[in-house]
């Protein structure tokens, strides 16, 4: 399922964007937006939420309404911790990438990273210097999921 705006409903979505509070996505998180928007992480509809993040963590799967589906890697979204603060509570946020809107977080969730845990569940080890554990420990303390537009 594409998580893409429907042409009709473009403009006023662009319009909608440039009026919410933005939270800057770096290349790897605008990365996993793309694998989210194109559906290739259904039944996902947005950036895992905290509920979504432990099951995949502990249990390698997604419990749905249509049953369990298969979901061994966090598709997460990092915020620091004054991101957090200045946008807990919105109705919604405007994800950017190098300055440009690109989606719209509904209900944004922030919960913590748990970087130790993660890592040592997906990986069997939290040593910094394999390279994509340094880089998760490198990240901010915080994700935040929500529905995508």
């Amino acid at each position: 399922q594409e998580l893409f705006v429907p042409e009709g409903e473009r403009a006023a979505k662009t319009t909608e964007a440039a009026a919410l509070e933005k939270l800057p996505m770096d290349k790897l998180t605008m990365q996993w937006l793309q694998v989210l928007a194109e559906g290739w992480a259904a039944p996902l509809t947005g950036f895992m939420k905290e509920k979504e993040f432990l099951q995949a963590m502990h249990f390698n799967f997604l419990d749905t309404p249509n049953g369990p589906v298969n979901q061994s890697v966090p598709i997460v979204c990092p915020a620091s911790d004054e991101q957090r603060v200045a946008l807990q509570g919105k109705a919604a946020i405007t994800l950017t990438y190098e300055g440009t809107d690109i989606a719209i977080m509904r209900n944004p969730e922030f919960f913590e990273a748990r970087k130790e845990e993660r890592c040592s569940r997906q990986w069997g080890t939290a040593h910094t210097d394999h390279p994509y554990i340094g880089m998760v420990f490198k990240y901010p303390d915080f994700f935040v999921g929500g529905d995508l537009e």
